[in-house]
């Protein structure tokens, strides 16, 4: 009997490492309902990083299992992760050859794609990282990476709290404060919106340093105390989910982390580190105001329409004299021309104000407010070295929560003499008025 001997020479190793990396890489064809590839590739896509600096962050993930497809899009803010469930009938997708696995596909090219399916199924055949997406008459080739590149889901430490809310009012509590957040980078804290978690009641907070939005929401049960700072393309992206969403979301609040759970989706993402400013010291009640006036939100938001004819980026004037239920709102001359505008107020009490404000920020506030809706504008009492028209004022909707409300911080110009006596002369708010050049010819012919 001979031994063989093996003779090394004739291996062919890097052949040999060839069909072990084809053999790893994933096989799999799986026919799937054009609408639900679509609604899947449509909550990732907008998570992926155009200008990424790593190449992986502007690829989707695809892991294809036996009853579950799973979708990811990542960038520097956040992950989203959106999942499709097979269902009892197998009629939504489903593998019809192959074994389970991974894949990445540059997102520029599979969206696009996935967007021009227009059959009601189509079918997804993968083999050495190549798809050949097919749907009707048209057939894609698109080529992509192993699943294994992708990065994972962030590590979570220690959960905080879990809050369970209803959409619509997630919805609400984050436009009507993330518009207040600032843009720029040099303070980071202020680029998120701060939420407060104390017993059952969640408050989201925000600031750019020139205004300031808040919101509250009772929640029904006890809750720890948390407090984190969400950036604000985190609350962008959750925003487009809940217009989709109808079952309550569950918030999970991690000390590094905060992670959003839809019905068929996930967002992660990370907090801001830091502690948020103390902005109690700005707020007061209606109790502590030393003027306060009602004004149709409608009307209100037709007259700060009006002032930007001339110049959007100039601050706007507004003399108010709450006991008469007169304002008058005006610009500064300029080469172009000014804006006038009066308005009866619905009500009001207190100190004549007279006051200079970012145009832009009143009407980024009152965009929240339907137009039969009463706003409610409250000044704080003026003191010897500081008038009221030199001091933050808060707005909020007229016998609502005065928790839920918008801080303004005046515009300092010398346009307004602060210690003179606020005049408004030839009133012509009065909600009767209309003027008509041709009365006096009228009477004349009769």
């Amino acid at each position: 009997m001979t031994n063989a001997v093996l003779d090394i020479d004739t291996i062919d190793v890097e052949k040999i490492d060839k069909e072990v990396e084809n053999e790893l890489k994933t096989t799999v064809t799986i026919a799937i309902q054009t609408e639900t590839l679509k609604k899947a590739i449509g909550k990732v896509e907008r998570s992926v990083s155009k200008k990424a600096v790593q190449d992986i962050f502007k690829f989707i993930f695809i892991d294809i299992q036996e009853n579950k497809l799973t979708f990811r899009g990542i960038n520097s803010e956040y992950l989203t992760e959106a999942t499709v469930l097979q269902n009892e009938a197998q009629s939504n997708f489903k593998i019809t050859n192959g074994n389970p696995g991974s894949i990445c596909f540059p997102a520029d090219k599979l969206v696009p794609i996935v967007k021009r399916l227009k059959a009601k199924n189509s079918e997804i055949c993968i083999e050495s990282n190549v798809a050949v997406i097919k749907s009707g008459r048209p057939e894609f080739n698109l080529n992509g990476i192993d699943g294994s590149e992708f990065p994972n889901t962030p590590d979570l430490e220690e959960k905080e709290a879990t809050i369970s809310i209803h959409p619509d009012m997630l919805r609400i509590m984050y436009s009507r404060t993330i518009y207040a957040c600032s843009a720029s980078e040099t303070r980071p804290l202020l680029t998120g919106v701060h939420h407060v978690l104390s017993g059952k009641q969640l408050k989201c907070v925000s600031t750019d340093s020139h205004r300031l939005a808040q919101y509250t929401y009772d929640l029904d049960k006890e809750h720890p105390d948390v407090r984190v700072t969400v950036p604000a393309p985190i609350m962008t992206e959750v925003l487009k989910h809940l217009s989709d969403s109808e079952i309550e979301v569950q918030v999970h609040f991690y000390s590094n982390q905060v992670v959003y759970e839809f019905e068929d989706a996930k967002i992660y993402g990370r907090i801001l580190e830091g502690q948020y400013p103390n902005i109690e010291s700005l707020l007061f009640k209606s109790d502590q105001a030393g003027s306060s006036v009602a004004i149709n939100a409608g009307m209100f938001k037709s007259l700060l329409n009006n002032s930007t004819v001339y110049n959007s980026d100039q601050p706007i004037i507004i003399r108010i004299k709450p006991d008469l239920n007169q304002l008058r709102a005006n610009t500064r001359e300029d080469e172009v021309g000014a804006f006038e505008e009066d308005l009866s107020t619905t009500n009001g009490s207190g100190e004549d104000v007279i006051i200079a404000v970012n145009v832009r920020y009143l009407q980024d506030a009152l965009s929240h407010y339907g137009d039969q809706d009463q706003v409610k504008f409250i000044f704080s009492p003026s003191s010897p070295d500081k008038p009221v028209g030199m001091r933050p004022f808060i707005g909020m909707l007229d016998n609502g929560n005065e928790e839920c409300l918008e801080l303004f911080v005046p515009v300092r110009t010398p346009q307004i003499d602060y210690n003179k006596q606020v005049e408004i002369e030839d009133f012509k708010g009065v909600a009767e008025f209309e003027f008509n050049p041709f009365e006096e010819a009228f009477k004349e012919i009769q």
